[in-house]
């Protein structure tokens, strides 16, 4: 999964970018203890705890590491333009969703039957042309 927009997984765990396994483990650990939901009564605790899991789920293997340090890498060569990407992008996004129905199926299904009836309607008149 490459999911990393918006998300300092160095940052979420607490170590720098040149931390060694052992200092993200330790580190993991002793954050992992404090924001567990099972431990913690904030109401984002699972989601922090979700965040961490992920976080140290990529920069614990050192493939996805090397892959997420190489998209760092990327993302810094282009400063802004993700940031200005989104900010603009985000605000269409979420006035298309806003504007969906809950359940889109049957919206789409009525959306198919007035094109069906418009190809038919067009068929209709292109048959009714060529005999004329």
């Amino acid at each position: 999964m490459r999911h990393y927009y918006g998300m300092d997984y160095y940052t979420i765990i607490g170590v720098d970018r040149h931390a060694t396994a052992a200092q993200i483990r330790a580190a993991y650990r002793a954050k992992a203890r404090t924001c567990h939901p099972d431990v913690c009564r904030d109401p984002n605790a699972a989601s922090t705890f979700t965040k961490l899991v992920e976080a140290y789920g990529v920069l614990s293997d050192a493939g996805k590491r090397q892959d997420y340090d190489a998209f760092l890498d990327r993302d810094r060569a282009l400063p802004g333009i993700q940031v200005r990407f989104h900010s603009r992008l985000r605000p269409i996004i979420d006035s298309v969703a806003r504007r969906l129905p809950e359940d889109p199926l049957p919206s789409l299904m009525k959306a198919l039957q007035v094109i069906g009836l418009l190809l038919a309607a067009v068929i209709l008149l292109l048959a009714a042309l060529y005999v004329l």
